[in-house]
C-alpha cells in the first residue's frame, strides 16, 4: 500500500457518479468544526487513491442533497468508509 501525499479523501457528491467513477477531494482536519478542502486536487476514480481513507461525503446544496447521494450509492460507498461521518461543506 502507498503512502499518499493526502490521507483522508471526502467524495464530492455534485460531481455524481459517471460510469462508477466518483470525484474524490482531500480534506485536512475532518474531525474538527472546520474542515478544509483541498480545492484542485480532484481524484476521479472508482475508489480513493491507494493507502487513503473515505471519511465523508459533501455537496454544496448541504445535508438533503449529501443524504440523497449516499442512499443512492450507500452499497458502492458504504466498503470504503472509515468514520461514516457526513461532513457539510460550508
Amino acid at each position: 500500500m502507498s503512502d499518499p501525499a493526502f490521507k483522508e479523501w471526502v467524495v464530492d457528491a455534485s460531481f455524481g457518479c459517471q460510469d462508477g467513477a466518483f470525484c474524490f477531494i482531500p480534506v485536512e482536519g475532518h474531525e474538527t468544526d472546520n474542515p478544509q478542502f483541498v480545492v484542485g486536487m480532484n481524484y476521479i476514480s472508482s475508489k480513493p487513491p491507494d493507502g487513503a481513507r473515505l471519511v465523508g461525503i459533501v455537496h454544496p446544496d448541504g445535508d438533503e442533497a449529501v443524504e440523497q447521494f449516499g442512499a443512492k450509492y450507500i452499497e458502492t460507498l458504504m466498503p470504503m468508509y472509515v468514520h461514516g461521518r457526513i461532513l457539510d461543506e460550508q
